[in-house]
């Protein structure tokens, strides 16, 4: 069965980690903090000035000064604000499964609860990269609104006759994080789970089902 472990449970330490926000969400930060640095710097120009410290300027001029000073600094706390409060997403692959780790919280795909593993793609065109997904097929019925793995969840024709509809995807374009998960699929899952890879017609993923997902969250919550 696929679950969400405790909170105290976690990848183990020789887990293969995958797509970290961390280093983005610090470079926003030192971005932002740039920005804050610089607004603060031409608004102590310009008070300097109107003390008469720094020679005289027109007023227009201190004016435009300002206006600029807001536009750099206000942009510059928001930016700071959002990093501050977006969680680090990502994936981490070891012996037990597939774990993904997001602002909701964390949530595991076990081995042992999925019947196969496959890599699917959709060839590229000049305007449209090549997509790659690791395709994990349960033995059985999942929750398809699990608060953290729903994002996953793919309702289609099961790849094999007694598999159910519902199985769990995560897609990218070459070269992008999906293709180190496939590599740290391969590395950890057992090989008899692996059944081959598939070609797919270009946008055979359309992504997570947002709109049912929430329609049916809120009548969970309602009822």
């Amino acid at each position: 069965m696929t679950t969400s472990p405790p909170a105290a449970a976690g990848p183990n330490p020789a887990a293969t980690v995958i797509g970290s926000e961390e280093k983005r969400i610090r470079g926003a930060i030192r971005f932002g903090s740039v920005l804050l640095a610089a607004a603060m710097a031409l608004a102590l120009c310009i008070l300097l000035v109107a003390a008469g410290l720094l020679g005289g300027e027109s007023r227009p001029g201190m004016l435009f000064g300002l206006v600029l000073a807001v536009l750099i600094g206000i942009p510059g706390i928001r930016l700071i604000q959002l990093a501050r409060k977006k969680q680090p997403t990502f994936v981490a692959v070891d012996s037990t499964g597939l774990w993904l780790h997001n602002g909701e919280g964390r949530g595991l795909i076990r081995w042992d609860s999925l019947a196969a593993l496959t890599v699917q793609w959709s060839p590229g065109s000049d305007t449209t990269p090549t997509v790659r997904s690791l395709e994990l097929c349960p033995k059985g019925p999942v929750d398809r609104d699990e608060s953290v793995l729903w994002v996953l969840v793919r309702d289609e024709e099961p790849l094999n006759p007694g598999l159910p509809r519902l199985r769990y995807r995560m897609a990218g374009p070459a070269g992008s994080a999906v293709d180190g998960v496939i590599e740290a699929a391969r590395k950890h899952a057992p090989a008899t789970l692996w059944a081959g890879e598939l070609e797919r017609q270009p946008g055979y993923d359309p992504g997570p089902d947002h709109e049912g997902h929430h329609a049916r969250t809120q009548e969970r919550t309602t009822g």
